[in-house]
């Protein structure tokens, strides 16, 4: 439970063990892909036409299999593999959540990722290997992630810069439509599923917390003291159950401990359980070197009495919440004591400052998924315009009135008159010359025509 020390730039820092843990499995794992093999120094060593050669060898199993890079031409190919980077994902990391700054976007190497549903703790769907993912936010002018992504099992990726993908869009413009045609079609998709599969009652918040000091929880200044953070869930049936993982605050000396500990907790309110169901636990122990740490006591705290948006900063006394048989109250009532919970003297207090956020039931999320469609399809069609060399139709395909048959004007009769005089193929001064004298009829027939018809004169016999 003792938080681990690293040192970073010739800094100590005391690392939570969860996270220590986490840092240790990452590196191990980049271990195992790696060994002593340091890619990137060998690749500045090469030529740069080398380099593409052998960075298309490296990858060729990606270049293949991967629908995105599929039917694409070699030079696109070589421009590609030299803007690739690697990156690894451990089992249950996020490796991108909904309403994320897109920067980036993923191809799976190996393993498995979970398409999340909208603020849930479910998937909907599962990406296997040698598929891709996140491009949506990088075509769009939000510039935000539609769906969150979690990493199904231990996972081995392949990046692209959003800097790199607007570039190749530029460069290669077959490229440029065939990638946007393929991003709409995979939006309609994702968001269909999304749609059958978003929770009606669902909703995702944060807790920022920080635990600012203690007061009165030692006997004396001598003895170190370190909080446990927990988030629980009041159940059913009455009994607390652990959401999410605990954090562990340093350890301080003395009895009025200052500890600016400061964390971000995430949970989910969903069917059946409401932000009154929703605790922050805040447990204090002392350190003991030669046996287990002792209990202080446990201030708990209600979210719901934090308005969203607005910071709750008060004190909160601590209480004895320890789980005992009724046997051990018994004993303690034979003794003259009072039953666990119920004691009159004082366990301390902790300072606590809190801000609570809601990040939304999905709504966000629905208007970033219709503007990215919109967007998207709005580009085909004038990619389409632009390579079929077509002027754009309005209205086409929106069954307008000016092009339903019912509503066709009828041609006007001059205009009649006028096409039925076909120029000759060839331009000789013949044909020039009963070109002229066939318009000069037509010219005086429709000028008799115009005069009879305003009643100028009347019409011959």
């Amino acid at each position: 439970m003792y938080l681990q020390t690293y040192c970073v730039a010739g800094v100590t820092h005391e690392i939570e063990p969860n996270l220590a843990e986490h840092i240790r499995k990452t590196v191990n794992y980049e271990w195992q892909l790696n060994k002593f093999f340091d890619t990137n120094a060998v690749l500045e060593m090469l030529p740069k036409h080398l380099r593409k050669e052998l960075l298309l060898h490296i990858n060729k199993t990606l270049m293949i299999r991967v629908p995105f890079f599929q039917d694409q031409d070699e030079s696109i190919m070589k421009e590609i593999v030299e803007m690739l980077r690697s990156d690894i994902a451990l089992e249950g990391d996020t490796i991108i959540h909904e309403g994320q700054n897109a920067e980036r976007m993923f191809f799976i190497n190996v393993g498995s990722v979970f398409v999340m549903a909208p603020h849930a703790l479910y998937h909907v769907a599962t990406l296997e290997q040698y598929s891709y993912f996140g491009e949506i936010g990088l075509l769009v002018t939000h510039g935000r992630h539609s769906t969150t992504i979690k990493a199904k099992k231990r996972c081995q990726l392949s990046t692209l810069s959003k800097e790199d993908v607007i570039k190749l869009l530029k460069v290669f413009p077959d490229f440029n439509m065939a990638f946007r045609k393929e991003a709409l079609r995979r939006m309609k998709l994702s968001q269909s599923a999304l749609a059958k599969a978003r929770p009606s009652m669902c909703s995702e918040h944060r807790l920022m917390i920080e635990i600012v000091k203690a007061h009165s929880i030692a006997t004396h200044d001598d003895v170190k003291t370190y909080a446990v953070v927990q988030l629980l869930e009041r159940a059913t049936k009455g009994n607390y159950v652990k959401v999410g993982v605990k954090h562990v605050t340093p350890r301080c000396r003395g009895s009025d401990p200052v500890l600016k500990y400061i964390q971000t907790l995430v949970f989910h309110i969903h069917k059946g359980v409401t932000m009154s169901d929703i605790y922050l636990d805040i447990t204090f122990y002392q350190v003991h070197s030669w046996r287990s740490d002792t209990y202080l006591g446990s201030a708990r705290i209600k979210p719901a009495s934090c308005e969203p948006g607005k910071v709750d900063y008060r004190w909160h006394y601590l209480e004895d919440r320890r789980v005992r048989s009724e046997w051990d109250n018994l004993w303690r009532v034979i003794n003259e004591q009072a039953p666990i919970g119920k004691e009159d003297y004082d366990l301390g207090q902790v300072l606590v400052r809190m801000v609570r956020h809601r990040d939304g039931s999905g709504s966000v999320a629905k208007i970033r998924a219709v503007q990215a469609m919109k967007e998207l399809a709005m580009l085909e069609h004038e990619l389409e315009t632009l390579v079929g060399g077509k002027k754009p139709i309005a209205g086409a395909g929106l069954h307008s009135p000016a092009a339903s048959p019912k509503s066709k004007k009828p041609e006007n009769t001059n205009k009649k008159i006028l096409r039925k005089i076909t120029l000759p193929q060839t331009e000789n001064s013949f044909s020039l010359l009963e070109k002229s004298k066939l318009l000069a009829k037509s010219i005086n027939r429709l000028a008799e025509k115009i005069v009879i018809k305003k009643g100028l004169m009347s019409p011959p016999p």
